[in-house]
């Protein structure tokens, strides 16, 4: 009733490149032979999976199945002898077994070879005990596809067929509903069904021999019982006229009668019952063929008894296919014999009642059709919905008994069942709306308009159950069933469901009740109830879509977002002409009643309702100050729906103007925000803040004081208040309040978006705002500064013309923020400084246009003041320790190819720009620095560490002597571990003679490995020393003597200073 084609449509784009795909691994597959277990396995997995996504659409791998399964089975019988060829013949058996699976077994057994000469040899591997599963499938199906040649099997082995027979017997009985069962049974039955096996006697024998015995001496081995199940199955199907009756006689008598009896005794599983009706239905057949009749009538009754009786193995599968059954016998019976269909139609339908005198033929609709629920279980009820839509479906149910099967319907439709907390009855009305939606298409318009002329508005009512089922029934799948349904209704039968009075009208209301009845309009319980107030403007079955609804409000067990979506559906359409008056004065007048009974839900919807209902409106104005003194009262225990009503109440007193006590009020709502957590909430409060227009200094330190304290309500409120410039400074502030978590300022940033007053010539505010882009806040979340920045700079491109005056400090944070790690944070700050969208597929296009415009904007117009920032921005992403590979590697790529575009006198000066970051402020030492600042002086000493590792050739005049001095500072006094081993590198580089720095920095490595009291320092520094010494070439000697240092004793280390440092100064 309802596909969804979407998916199917993308298989069918992506066939070929799974074909490709299938193609590839399935001959990777059967090249590696020798590959390991797991080689094997992993391949496998990825093959198997791409052969289930074949699994909507199966017939498209018919084009190259037949290429894929001869592939298998010829590497199969290659590899088959080979003693490594256990695994891999496993391997290559659960691909076929996966193809089976999707394509099903009777396609894939076509495809195996069908060669006469490969029987014996196929015999022999398919009883060798050490095959598993999956090989056991394969070779059944080969083999099955190969007994059906037309050749005297006794030929190619005299006993082939006993063995095969035994072989397949032995498998079939070893494990239950398993694939070597399968496999077998589908064996066992093209065997026995061979031409010849019925005149040779071997069907009759295999008869009584192996499967009589089974039933006759009574053995409770379910395992036999089910395979033998399957292979009569296979057999009924495929024998001919005369073996088929010879069989189903057999099996009536022997097995069928005494099943009857006993499977309430021994309770099977589902699969047996299932098989059960499998074979009752072929009985059925092979007895209608022959105009048994009586015998059919039998084999009815055991099937409706057996649905009877049954309880909790009668399990869903097992219900569809005894209703399946007993519509096709019904079809059956309707082609050759009418009056035992019209009985069989009669005797189901009064399955649903206990009623005698109820009748199916000539039966009025009726509203109030009566059924026992006392003796009518939710097994039979489905299975007997099932019959009657599988019957509607193949067009065999009588048009006469249609109004009788609609009435059942109408009472089905919205069936419940609980057990504990599950809900039952989600199948019984499934099966109500797949019974409909049958019948509507089994009906033309000429037998619907008959059918309406003798029941009065029937298909009206039918029309309103569907829709209420489509728009209130708590399970989508119901929901898109009644849509499935009424699709199908109005597109068939539209004018017997709608006003008739205007024909042009009547088409345009069918179209438009198709174009809203949509899966996605049902999607989301909330979205259906835009679909009333569509469906209340169109006039269509108000009566039945208010009902719910005033129903939802008053019921206090009804949750309370159903409720709240309930009462704003009611306002948006109490103007409505269409809406029934009679049935809303009368819910408004049971509403007001209930309002002392001190309901929650009652409250809430009262004072909703006073800003559209002049009665609702007139109770609140006449109950006065006791209705905000019970709303106060009723917040000993708060909860969303009593903290909601209270600021809703608010809200409708500065609306209309109503007197509250203000203080009060404002005492509630501290206690309020604090306790519950919810966006209607926050909305409320900004509504009425924004009413309030103004708070007084008091109370607006107050709601800082409880955004301080957490309260997130306020937070995304605050803002929604006019507030004077001290007022503003205060919010501001609070921004730069380290005890306040960073979430709490980006929610008061995000705020400010729509709210919050920003103007050009309050320079402090904005200043206090774009500092915000400083904030770098660590916890062990993460970088959670994150969201305040990012929350500022789209509060900036929002109001972007307010921060010009203030553009040279914006542009030093965007500008620094633009060369960072997290995508979308530079990404928003570049567009933000260069004042447009741009469009990047990937980390190295950013970086390329980044770099170009520090090139041809920032060091043309703005080096004094952003090349700095810039810089500072560009080490966390080309120099950052950690971080997204991709990122970095973008990033440091990119600024070598920018180095490489500039003259050498601009080189020299982006340097300057980059070594002016080391410069640690006199006035502020390191142990004084925020974390941001340390990571800073670590990333750039890393910057010119990957510099030096590249072989980056720097600018000539570059002052490596000072960058000799600045790395010195930035080691000494520190126990960072990370910044010390970045300088103790550049020292490394600098210790090179092409370096001017060479004698300071050889002196300050030595000096750290003998001296420096960190073992992992000096461990460190003597390891650079020894990876100078190689570069340089120096003596054996010289490398001898560092290995032999006891770098991890700071005592004996510190003697090997005299003798370290004169031979590297001098190296």
């Amino acid at each position: 009733m309802d596909i969804d084609l979407s998916y199917v449509d993308g298989i069918s784009r992506r066939k070929d490149h799974l074909h490709a795909e299938i193609t590839s691994l399935l001959s990777q597959l059967l090249s590696i032979e020798n590959a390991s277990t797991s080689h094997l396995n992993a391949i496998v997995v990825k093959l198997n999976s791409r052969i289930d996504e074949f699994e909507t659409s199966p017939s498209l791998l018919d084009s190259k199945l037949n290429d894929h399964i001869k592939a298998i089975a010829e590497k199969f019988l290659i590899v088959g002898k080979k003693p490594h060829g256990n695994t891999f013949t496993r391997a290559i058996a659960s691909v076929v077994y996966c193809f089976a699976k999707v394509r099903g077994y009777k396609i894939v057994t076509n495809c195996f070879p069908s060669d006469v000469y490969l029987l014996n040899d196929l015999y022999l591997r398919y009883s060798d005990e050490g095959n598993d599963e999956n090989e056991i499938f394969m070779l059944s199906l080969w083999l099955s596809n190969t007994v059906l040649a037309p050749f005297p099997l006794e030929k190619v082995q005299p006993d082939i067929i006993f063995k095969l027979i035994s072989s397949a017997t032995k498998k079939l009985c070893s494990s239950y509903a398993s694939k070597s069962q399968i496999g077998a049974s589908v064996l066992l039955s093209r065997i026995v069904t061979r031409p010849d096996s019925f005149r040779n006697g071997t069907l009759s024998q295999f008869y009584e021999n192996n499967i009589l015995p089974t039933w006759s001496m009574g053995s409770d081995n379910e395992t036999q019982k089910l395979g033998y199940s399957m292979v009569l199955n296979k057999v009924l199907k495929l024998a001919t006229l005369e073996s088929g009756q010879y069989l189903s006689n057999l099996v009536f008598r022997d097995i069928l009668l005494l099943d009857s009896m006993y499977l309430d005794i021994t309770r099977p599983s589902g699969l047996r019952l299932l098989y059960f009706v499998k074979l009752s239905t072929r009985i059925a057949d092979s007895f209608l063929a022959c105009g048994r009749y009586q015998d059919v009538s039998k084999v009815i009754t055991i099937l409706v008894q057996q649905m009877m009786d049954s309880s909790s193995s009668f399990d869903t599968k097992l219900r569809y296919s005894t209703a399946k059954a007993l519509a096709l016998i019904s079809r059956s019976l309707s082609r050759r014999a009418v009056n035992y269909h019209d009985q069989l139609i009669q005797f189901l339908f009064k399955q649903f009642t206990t009623h005698s005198s109820i009748q199916i033929d000539g039966q009025n609709f009726t509203r109030t059709f009566e059924v026992d629920d006392a003796v009518t279980s939710i097994h039979r009820i489905h299975t007997l919905l099932l019959f009657f839509g599988f019957v509607a479906m193949n067009k065999s149910l009588p048009i006469h008994t249609v109004p009788s099967v609609l009435s059942v319907v109408h009472k089905y439709l919205f069936f419940e069942s609980y057990s504990g907390s599950s809900e039952l009855g989600v199948s019984v009305r499934d099966a109500s709306c797949f019974v409909l939606w049958a019948i509507i298409r089994l009906l033309t318009p000429d037998l619907a308009e008959e059918l309406e002329t003798n029941n009065s508005q029937m298909f009206l009512t039918i029309f309103q159950d569907v829709l209420k089922v489509s728009i209130f029934d708590r399970d989508l799948i119901i929901r898109r069933c009644g849509i499935s349904v009424i699709q199908e209704l109005i597109g068939r039968h539209g004018r017997l469901c709608l006003d008739q009075s205007d024909s042009e009208r009547l088409g345009e209301t069918s179209i438009r009740i198709i174009e809203l009845m949509t899966f996605r309009a049902i999607s989301e319980s909330q979205k259906t109830f835009v679909l009333v107030e569509e469906l209340l403007k169109l006039g269509i079955c108000s009566d039945e879509l208010c009902s719910p609804i005033l129903k939802n409000i008053l019921d206090q067990d009804v949750d309370f977002k159903l409720q709240k979506r309930c009462i704003r559906t009611l306002i948006s359409v109490l103007d409505n002409d269409n809406l029934p008056q009679g049935i809303i004065s009368k819910f408004l007048e049971n509403l007001l009643h209930m309002c002392n009974d001190h309901s929650d839900h009652i409250h809430y919807s009262i004072v909703a309702l006073a800003f559209k209902s002049e009665s609702a409106r007139r109770f609140i104005l006449e109950s006065g100050r006791s209705f905000h003194s019970k709303l106060s009262g009723n917040l000993q225990v708060i909860t969303a729906i009593k903290a909601e009503t209270y600021i809703l109440y608010l809200v409708l007193c500065k609306t209309l103007g109503i007197d509250f006590d203000s203080s009060r009020a404002w005492h509630d709502l501290s206690v309020i925000t604090m306790s519950v957590d919810s966006d209607d909430l926050d909305t409320l409060l900004q509504q009425y803040l924004h009413l309030c227009e103004t708070l007084s200094d008091q109370h607006y330190d107050a709601a800082l004081e409880l955004i301080e304290r957490g309260d997130k309500a306020f937070a995304k409120s605050i803002s929604s208040v006019k507030c004077s410039r001290h007022q503003s400074e205060r919010l501001v502030n609070l921004l730069h309040n380290d005890k306040l978590p960073c979430a709490m300022k980006a929610l008061i940033l995000d705020s400010f978006l729509l709210r919050f007053p920003l103007h050009k010539d309050d320079h402090s505010t904005l200043l206090g705002i774009i500092k915000c882009l400083d904030n770098y806040t660590r916890t062990e979340q993460g970088d959670v500064g994150s969201e305040v920045r990012y929350s500022t700079i789209q509060l900036i491109q929002v109001h972007r013309p307010v921060f010009e005056p203030l553009a040279s400090e914006l542009n030093k944070r965007l500008v620094r923020i633009s060369g960072e790690q997290i995508d979308r944070l530079r990404v928003k700050a570049f567009e933000l400084m260069v004042g447009e969208k741009e469009e990047f597929d990937s980390s190295l296009t950013y970086f390329t246009r980044l770099f170009e415009y520090y090139r041809s904007v920032v060091l043309e117009k703005y080096e004094s003041t952003l090349s700095v920032p810039f810089w500072r921005g560009i080490v966390f992403s080309a120099a950052a320790i950690r971080g997204p590979s991709d990122v970095i590697n973008a990033s440091f790529r990119e600024m070598l190819v920018f180095f490489r575009k500039l003259t050498p006198d601009r080189l020299w000066s982006v340097f300057q720009s980059i070594l002016q970051i080391l410069l640690v402020p006199k006035d502020m030492p390191l142990h004084h620095q925020s974390s941001r600042a340390i990571n800073t002086y670590t990333n750039t000493l890393n910057l010119f560490v990957k510099l030096f590792e590249s072989g980056f050739r720097f600018p000539s005049g570059f002052d490596y002597q000072r960058l000799y001095i600045r790395s010195y500072n930035l080691h000494i006094n520190t126990s960072n571990v990370t910044r010390i081993r970045s300088v103790l590198r550049i020292f490394l580089f600098l210790s090179m003679p092409e370096y001017g720095s060479m004698r300071d920095a050889r002196k300050r490595l030595c000096w750290v490995a003998c001296k420096h009291s960190n073992t992992y320092i000096r461990n460190s520094a003597a390891h650079c020393l020894y990876e100078l010494a190689l570069q340089l070439g120096a003596k054996f000697d010289t490398l001898h003597l560092l290995e032999s240092c006891e770098w991890n004793d700071v005592e004996k280390s510190s003697l090997q200073l005299k003798i370290v440092e004169p031979l590297f100064i001098n190296l």
